[in-house]
């Protein structure tokens, strides 16, 4: 592992210390909503703790379209992309990209047959996607998700040729990933930099919903969107909040 900078660290620290979450905290336990007594769980676990000291790390993200939402919480997963129906599914991603990662194979499955996960905020995808930010959001699962059997850790984006990937048997398989690029923001113009920053976590077939930490949204009204969704289809809805710094201001070019 890389040594730390402390670059963007109050942010991506902060992510697990939003006040609403402190307050649930100090709020006694037969009062705190289900979900979030999941959350409290997991970050007291060991098994976070050693991962959050060693590696700085505290969640995974899919990013998605908020039209997306729906088919996830009725299938209670997020599918991999070889068994999503793609007419019911808006995608974000560019078309070349995607028929590199149809074709990798990594571990016996094609990329298409994992569900992808970045472990850094802003990556050249966020970036990529800025004049739409209102439309998508950043699904946080938990670090426990590591021990679904089959997942994988890549070193990088998950299609570049030169990226490794180890599948996780102990928390040392972390020890892989270049901890400060992938928390840094400052990688453009250097291809190996974007690569790093881009790593990845590959869970096979399918990532249930039990896992999911939060949702980040760009806006109140994006987040109204979210809520609205989990609201119709009558199941618990998870905790959602406004997070703009882990989206890029759509006026930077």
């Amino acid at each position: 592992m890389s040594g730390l900078s402390s670059e963007n660290s109050s942010h991506y620290k902060s992510s697990l210390r939003h006040p609403s979450i402190i307050r649930w905290v100090l709020t006694p336990m037969n009062l705190v909503p289900k979900f979030l007594k999941n959350m409290l769980k997991i970050l007291m676990s060991d098994f976070y703790s050693e991962i959050n000291s060693k590696y700085y790390l505290n969640s995974f993200y899919h990013m998605t379209r908020i039209a997306n939402i729906s088919g996830m919480i009725g299938a209670n997963e997020i599918k991999a992309k070889n068994r999503i129906d793609e007419d019911q599914y808006k995608k974000m991603s560019n078309d070349d990209v995607q028929s590199i990662r149809a074709k990798k194979i990594v571990f016996g499955l094609s990329l298409h047959d994992y569900v992808p996960l970045y472990i850094g905020f802003k990556t050249p995808m966020v970036a990529v996607n800025k004049h739409q930010n209102e439309d998508f959001v950043f699904m946080r699962f938990s670090l426990e998700i590591l021990k679904i059997p089959g997942s994988v850790i890549a070193d990088g984006n998950a299609a570049t040729s030169s990226t490794k990937f180890i599948q996780f048997k102990n928390i040392e398989d972390l020890a892989c990933l270049d901890i400060t690029t992938i928390r840094g923001v400052k990688y453009a113009g250097d291809q190996e930099l974007r690569r790093k920053k881009q790593a990845e976590i590959l869970v096979p077939n399918g990532l249930s919903l039990a896992y999911l930490l939060d949702i980040v949204c760009y806006s109140e009204s994006a987040e109204k969107r979210v809520l609205s969704i989990f609201h119709n289809s009558g199941k618990l809805t998870p905790y959602t909040w406004v997070g703009k710094g882990w989206y890029f201001p759509p006026e930077i070019s």
